[in-house]
């Protein structure tokens, strides 16, 4: 093989080199954007449920806190 042959196929294995890490860094980011969609769904889901029932969560842990008092309470 001749040096142009030799440089010729290096040329060839860096450009598929160059694609495959383009490719692959393009995919990471789509990847990246897209759980971050689904972190910020779930945020909204998580918020929107907690609008909701927040109010009867506020008072179960209430409940819950003053039974643990009284317990504690009794202990002698």
């Amino acid at each position: 093989m001749n040096g142009r042959a030799k440089m010729s196929r290096i040329k060839n294995l860096l450009n598929t080199q160059l694609v495959r890490l383009i490719a692959f860094t393009q995919e990471n980011g789509q990847t990246l954007v897209e759980y971050g969609m689904i972190v910020a769904m779930l945020s909204i889901v998580a918020f929107a449920i907690l609008t909701v029932v927040g109010q009867d969560v506020t008072n179960l842990f209430t409940g819950v806190s003053s039974d643990f008092q009284e317990i504690e309470n009794r202990t002698p």
